[in-house]
């Protein structure tokens, strides 16, 4: 591997961290506002469909370019996801479940 092949692998797992983290954004968005009932299925459908688009469109940018950029895009991709879903847990441990916060509330 020559410098510029390390370079366009680097930038590829930093794209991969980047389209990530906007993937799990918008599903963290999409969802809590679904659950909320302030958005429609439509709006819902089309997040979800912008965000296969972000992924798939840094695959298919990754494949052009070669294996190793293939490689960096999906582990950055995985990297963020594995943030998001830690953070995800950590939120979801840390509050109380609703039929308590209802008691103390109520």
């Amino acid at each position: 591997m020559d410098p510029l092949d390390i370079a366009t692998a680097i930038a590829f797992a930093l794209a991969g961290l980047l389209v990530g983290w906007a993937y799990f954004s918008l599903m963290r968005y999409s969802l809590t506002y679904l659950e909320r009932k302030k958005t429609s299925m439509r709006q819902f459908v089309a997040l979800a469909f912008l965000r296969v688009l972000l992924f798939v469109g840094g695959l298919f940018g990754a494949i052009l370019v070669g294996a190793w950029p293939l490689i960096a895009y999906v582990l950055g991709f995985i990297v963020a996801r594995t943030i998001a879903v830690g953070r995800a847990r950590t939120a979801c441990n840390s509050s109380p479940p609703a039929s308590e916060s209802r008691e103390h509330n109520g």
